[in-house]
């Protein structure tokens, strides 16, 4: 017995391999993650001191860092805090174990918190896919009378929540597309305004936009919101910064 209870002792439970994670696998709301990232840039956050407080706290403010991270799927912000700023400096290549996903005005970021760990490793070979940037998402909408939602940022992609792919993408330009909206009186229609002032129709049923507007006006602002009719769905109306500008879908 004593043979036994020393042989059973001896037994340790065998330590099981990380899984590695590609950038474009994250997703909102996730945690334990470990990944290989490049650092491609790494912007300061000037430290703020709470009001009332004296000048010299603002020397004992966190230090705090954005840095654009990332592999050979994607990219996406990392936000390092104190120590962690001083591994993340650009062209580093770390490993990010336990990190998790947090949302930052509707925009995911990377970050590992106390439960997790940040080691420099040695310099990875691959090239970084820059034009991924999963921080990019500007918005989201759902469909009224369906299960597919639209997410936007460097372009429109269309998902299905059963699949880790989108099952559609759209892109008319190269800029940074600000807002999407489905239509409530057709699922398959939706409208997304852009930086450049544009304003594009989409029909999932075909394989390209329907119809792109660019709005005229002389200060050239960009529209930064848009809402579509309920009881009269052909019809939106699109916000500006200064004024309200109404374009009919014909």
């Amino acid at each position: 017995m004593a043979t036994a209870a020393a042989q059973g002792g001896s037994d340790k439970p065998a330590l099981r391999k990380p899984v590695f994670t590609k950038v474009d696998q994250l997703k909102p709301g996730t945690n334990g993650h470990t990944l290989t990232v490049k650092v491609v840039s790494a912007t300061p956050v000037p430290g703020r001191a709470r009001p009332g407080a004296p000048a010299a706290a603002s020397s004992r403010a966190p230090r705090i860092a954005e840095c654009l991270v990332g592999d050979e799927t994607g990219v996406i912000v990392f936000t390092a805090r104190n120590d962690q700023v001083d591994l993340l400096k650009p062209d580093a290549t770390v490993i990010l174990r336990n990190a998790k996903i947090d949302m930052f005005k509707g925009s995911m970021r990377l970050a590992v918190d106390k439960w997790g760990r940040i080691e420099a490793t040695e310099p990875a070979s691959f090239t970084v896919k820059e034009d991924n940037n999963l921080s990019l998402v500007e918005g989201a909408d759902h469909q009224w009378d369906g299960n597919l939602f639209a997410t936007v940022g460097a372009q429109v992609d269309i998902w299905d929540p059963d699949r880790s792919e989108p099952v559609n993408s759209f892109e008319w330009g190269k800029h940074t597309v600000l807002s999407v909206l489905f239509d409530p009186g057709d699922c398959n229609i939706l409208i997304k305004s852009g930086s450049d002032r544009s304003l594009t129709l989409y029909d999932l049923r075909m394989s390209s936009p329907a119809r792109k507007l660019i709005a005229n006006n002389e200060d050239k602002l960009r529209c930064n919101s848009v809402c579509w009719n309920p009881r009269e769905p052909m019809n939106f109306t699109a916000a500006y910064v200064h004024y309200l500008s109404q374009q009919q879908q014909q």
